[in-house]
C-alpha cells in the first residue's frame, strides 16, 4: 500500500494507494501532512481502538500530529494519498529558529 517517493534527513514522502477493501495494519507516523491525490472513504482506527470514517476529497490537505493508526478503504473507489512525514529539524535550523 505504501511506496517511498523521497526521503532525506528531514522528511519522508510516501504514496499510499488503497483499492476498495485494502487495509493497512497498525503503524506509526511522526507529525505529518497528507495530500489527497484521489479521494474516497477511508476508515481510520487509532491505537485506542476508536475508529472514524473519513470522506477524503481530491486536492484536500490534512495535518495530522504524531500518531499510531490503521486504515481501510471502505468506499467503492481507489484512494491515493501523498503522506509527508516531518523528521526532527537539522540542528542548525533548530538553533536558528530559536534566535528569532
Amino acid at each position: 500500500v505504501y511506496k517511498v517517493l523521497f526521503e532525506n534527513a528531514r522528511v519522508r514522502v510516501c504514496e499510499a494507494r488503497f483499492q476498495p477493501g485494502d487495509s493497512m495494519p497498525m503503524h506509526s507516523h511522526p507529525d505529518h501532512f497528507v495530500f489527497v491525490k484521489s479521494g474516497g472513504m477511508l476508515q481510520i482506527s487509532g491505537a485506542d481502538g476508536k475508529s472514524q470514517d473519513l470522506e477524503l476529497k481530491t486536492g484536500e490537505v490534512l495535518w495530522l500530529p504524531a500518531q499510531s493508526h490503521q486504515g481501510k478503504n471502505v468506499g467503492k473507489t481507489d484512494v491515493v494519498l501523498v503522506v509527508s512525514e516531518l523528521k526532527e529539524p537539522a540542528p542548525q535550523a533548530a538553533a536558528a529558529a530559536m534566535k528569532h
